[in-house]
């Protein structure tokens, strides 16, 4: 075992011995929701649609739900939240189908509280994911039964989380990106971990090691369009990052020693090229988005990082205290109001995971002229500070 490792399994060793000590027998993870569905999926049982109505609810509800609010509505036998159960009628299709988003929106508010992202939650969960679900289990005989095509070519579940976020795919959940649908996918006994931040930064280079990341990529995979204007020649490639190597395939060249190949480098060795951090000032993106990754968090659908930045000013004092990675968020949400999506994954992973955003317009049909002057004023306010 390496020192990695043992560091890794003492930390959970840790983790696991307080959480014992801390919480009522009730709420140790013997007892939880999750844990009871993974033991049903382990002695086969069936889950339906109703069950699969529920964890997707749980997963939308996840993030910024105040659970204080709720934990006495926990049932501790069978780790069900009562009162959304109970508003959700059990997750009768029919029921939900004729009811509107307002309307659940608002009982959550008043149950667990609301966030800016759960009225568009509630909309898609009726208008899109709800009939695919339904759709899929009439094709398939079971939701299961389709979701076992992919978990038979990628037993980690890494190719179903990615169908069910992509917007390319028919399998797309609306409003939800890779950790609220592994979330999902716990929900409904699949024992996955959920990638959330806060996670990948445990276990990213600063403090468990797995990775050469601060904040490890979600399942290690990552790809960016570049485009650099070195001396007044231009190539163009794309940058991939996968499990521990990155390939930089270059598409487009105007240098003759510069051929249009790919090639492939350790990740273990991006440090020591300064690669890892300086995305931005090697390779300058064809948008205004940085390629520089790690720090977005998908599971964050439910606020802006200056949510007046199109209507005011921007101060010093509004941007105090923010990251360099947040920074860059918070300049391209300008353009997110306005629907423009991105080249860069990492961003556009993000954007569709918010529930306010809806990409309609494709980068190179995007122009500054769609935005105020306050919009233009705050993006290079922002630029200068990054």
């Amino acid at each position: 075992m390496s020192y990695d490792n043992q560091r890794i399994v003492h930390a959970i060793d840790a983790i696991e011995n307080y959480l014992n000590n801390k919480l009522p027998e009730t709420k140790l993870w013997e007892h939880s929701f999750i844990k009871k569905q993974i033991d049903r999926r382990e002695h086969q049982e069936t889950f339906t649609i109703e069950d699969h109505i529920r964890g997707m609810v749980y997963s939308m509800l996840s993030s910024g739900t105040k659970w204080d609010r709720v934990v006495d509505g926990i049932d501790d036998s069978t780790g069900k939240i009562t009162p959304i159960d109970e508003l959700f009628h059990n997750y009768d299709m029919e029921y939900i189908l004729s009811s509107s988003s307002d309307f659940f929106t608002e009982r959550i508010k008043e149950i667990c509280g609301a966030t800016q992202s759960t009225r568009k939650q509630m909309e898609a969960l009726i208008k899109n994911n709800i009939p695919l679900l339904s759709k899929i289990e009439s094709q398939y005989g079971s939701i299961d039964s389709c979701y076992k095509k992919y978990i038979a070519e990628d037993s980690t579940l890494k190719g179903l989380i990615e169908k069910l976020s992509s917007p390319e795919s028919f399998l797309k959940m609306n409003q939800m990106g890779e950790a609220l649908n592994a979330e999902y996918l716990r929900n409904v006994g699949y024992d996955i971990a959920k990638p959330d931040r806060h996670i990948r930064r445990i276990l990213g280079s600063k403090v468990l090691g797995c990775s050469v990341w601060e904040t490890v990529p979600i399942y290690e995979a990552n790809k960016a369009d570049f485009m650099s204007d070195v001396d007044g020649l231009t190539f163009k490639g794309t940058l991939t990052f996968e499990n521990d190597t990155i390939s930089v395939s270059i598409t487009e060249s105007e240098r003759l020693y510069m051929p249009i190949e790919t090639m492939k480098f350790e990740e273990k060795h991006a440090t020591s090229w300064e690669l890892a951090n300086d995305y931005a000032d090697t390779y300058n993106s064809t948008d205004n988005d940085s390629v520089n990754d790690s720090e977005y968090d998908y599971n964050s659908s439910d606020s802006y990082i200056l949510s007046d930045s199109s209507s005011r000013e921007l101060t010093i004092a509004d941007i105090s205290g923010l990251s360099h990675d947040q920074l860059e968020l918070a300049r391209n949400e300008i353009y997110a109001r306005h629907g423009r999506k991105f080249t860069n994954p990492t961003l556009q992973n993000y954007f569709d995971s918010q529930a306010w955003y809806t990409g309609t317009i494709e980068p190179e049909d995007f122009t500054d002229d769609m935005l105020s002057d306050i919009e233009k004023s705050n993006i290079q306010f922002i630029k200068d500070h990054e």
